[in-house]
């Protein structure tokens, strides 16, 4: 799951930009799998916008890493299985609380497979939705491709805004913090009108 870390610490930032100009492409790929691609790729469009990475490259390091990551998940996922995966959310809420587990399970219930493809846009719900497929033993070819395309896509917008910005590269984790709480809003809605619609076709 990706990592929730303020970066906005100008020394964080800094240690950040010295992996990447370290350790090149590969330095981008390995950090994708942990860090929220919101938080690294603005800056490494900076780079890119400085001449340090060719945009082609960065992105697909930059998605490769994230596959990485989500292919874990699932694989965990499907492993592990839905009672004791709520049971270990319960006991281990930290990591991933029972309540996170539930409401995922939720909305891939409400919106099915497309969740994997446009939940990747969607900070915090982007490694969740990786979950359900697991669990609902999602073809392994069929989630990998609309892992691709949703984070390829998602990951190449925020590379190409911090490219574009240049040294203002910041403005883009900025913006999307307010992004990140409408789509969210927008969401719970979805879900108390499934539940809603549940109850009443109970009654009936």
């Amino acid at each position: 799951m990706a990592l929730a870390v303020d970066l906005t610490n100008l020394d964080l930032w800094a240690v950040v930009t010295q992996l990447l100009r370290s350790l090149d492409l590969l330095g981008v790929a390995l950090l994708a799998t942990a860090l929220a691609p919101e938080l690294l790729l603005p800056l490494v469009g900076f780079l890119v916008f400085r001449g340090e990475f060719g945009f082609w490259g960065a992105l697909l390091a930059a998605t490769a890493g994230a596959m990485l990551g989500q292919w874990a998940i699932y694989l965990a996922a499907r492993a592990v299985g839905e009672a004791r995966l709520l049971a270990l959310s319960r006991r281990y809420g930290r990591l991933l609380s029972e309540r996170d587990v539930r409401r995922v399970l939720a909305l891939s219930e409400r919106f099915g497979a497309p969740l994997v493809l446009f939940g990747r846009a969607i900070p915090t719900l982007r490694s969740l939705v990786s979950v359900p497929a697991g669990l609902r033993r999602m073809p392994l070819g069929r989630f990998s491709v609309f892992t691709a395309l949703g984070t390829g896509s998602w990951n190449a917008l925020l590379l190409y805004a911090g490219t574009l910005l240049g040294r203002n590269w910041r403005q883009v984790t900025q913006v999307l913090q307010s992004y990140s709480a409408a789509v969210w809003v927008l969401l719970a809605l979805a879900v108390a009108g499934l539940v809603v619609r549940r109850l009443g076709l109970e009654r009936v």
